[in-house]
């Protein structure tokens, strides 16, 4: 019996042992390469008789640091590779980590025992990296390195900073001009020069002026020149956003053209402050009322520009028809700039209950208003409130 349980026993380890082997394989024996993309690339070579010289690649410095560049700079650096082996070494141009980067050229593309080959690498970074790092393959026929990654390295910055990145004039009144500016600093050896500009926006070009000047470069840092862009907007530009775009056109390799946006938003000369007023949607928000008292509101209605003294402004019709709205009598402040008129919305004592919501179902009230102004001859205050039935 137990004769028969070591046998039983020792069947089972040499099954063990063969099932083994037959998931393992025998890899010292096996003719069939390891399914690795390194042995499958197009760009392989085929490897030297077995048994016999091999070659043997050897890279002087498989990195390169170029320091510092400019976005839009490009470079190029040759790398040599020796056949430090007893049979020819072939080389052959393989994939790179980045679109901007190329293998030039490989010579000679068969290197002899004892020769060296120049694998030239060219870049040009088209945006600022701090810690710019690529890569190119280059694939041999050296049974011990298949591959040979070379790398370049170093940081990318920007060649010429726009400061700041837009011209912004916010609500800039149509009858009065404004100025902005940005300054350009290169950190270019060629010292920047602006030669030209034109704009995005053909049909209000008129209403731009734009000068620019070479000014010192700052003491400090490492900018090598720098300039001035002077942008004047003139009166009379049309209501509403700022639709324009300055293109600079320079001497610089790496930015031959600069834009400069100019943004923001023209206004009439007319504009409103008071408790209540949203500048946003240009709304009066008054809350809610109690019909058993007078309700009322005073906001200030500013006139600028050169329009400003000879503006006389009316009540034209209110909405709805018992909401009562006056004009009082003008006044200038800030030493003559501003001129002001207080218009008072009353709502009297015992008016109807109204909900005036500022949609479609519950429209918002309205004071409609007359001017002398040229721009501006007809005004319209939209009012939000609400009458609840516990206070009727």
């Amino acid at each position: 019996m137990k004769t028969w349980m070591l046998i039983a026993g020792a069947a089972v380890i040499a099954v063990g042992i063969g099932l083994t082997l037959a998931m393992t394989g025998n890899s010292a024996n096996s003719k069939t390469p390891t399914p690795e993309v390194i042995e499958t690339d197009a760009c392989l070579p085929d490897l030297p008789p077995a048994g016999g010289p091999q070659p043997q690649a050897v890279v002087d410095n498989e990195q390169h640091d170029f320091g510092e560049t400019a976005a839009g700079i490009g470079g190029s650096h040759d790398f040599i590779i020796t056949n430090k082996g007893g049979y020819k070494l072939l080389l052959n141009k393989g994939t790179t980590s980045c679109p901007k980067c190329t293998l030039a050229d490989i010579s000679p593309n068969e290197v002899p025992p004892g020769g060296t080959a120049k694998v030239k690498v060219t870049w040009k970074p088209d945006s600022e990296d701090s810690m710019y790092r690529q890569t190119a393959t280059i694939c041999t026929n050296d049974p011990k390195r298949r591959k040979i990654e070379l790398t370049i390295a170093g940081s990318v910055t920007k060649p010429i900073d726009v400061t700041p990145l837009s011209v912004v004039f916010n609500n800039q009144t149509a009858g009065e001009p404004a100025t902005g500016e940005v300054t350009l600093q290169s950190r270019q050896d060629e010292p920047l020069k602006v030669l030209s500009h034109s704009f995005s926006n053909e049909a209000t070009k008129d209403f731009y002026e734009v000068t620019y000047q070479e000014v010192p470069p700052p003491t400090d840092g490492n900018v090598k020149s720098s300039w001035k862009v002077h942008v004047t907007l003139k009166p009379g530009l049309p209501l509403g956003q700022i639709n324009q775009t300055i293109k600079l056109e320079t001497n610089s390799q790496a930015m031959p053209t600069i834009e400069v946006p100019v943004e923001g938003k023209i206004t009439t000369d007319i504009s409103f402050i008071g408790k209540g007023w949203d500048p946003q949607y240009d709304l009066l928000m008054m809350g809610t009322l109690n019909h058993r008292r007078d309700e009322e509101r005073t906001i200030m209605i500013l006139v600028r520009g050169p329009h400003r003294n000879e503006t006389d402004i009316k009540v034209e019709s209110t909405d709805p028809e018992f909401m009562e709205a006056t004009v009082g009598e003008k006044s200038a402040v800030r030493n003559g700039e501003i001129v002001q008129f207080p218009l008072t919305i009353k709502f009297p004592k015992g008016h109807p209950g109204v909900n005036r919501l500022g949609n479609k179902e519950s429209p918002s009230a309205k004071v409609n208003l007359v001017t002398t102004h040229p721009q501006a001859p007809k005004l319209q205050i939209r009012i939000r409130l609400a009458t609840t039935l516990d206070t009727l």
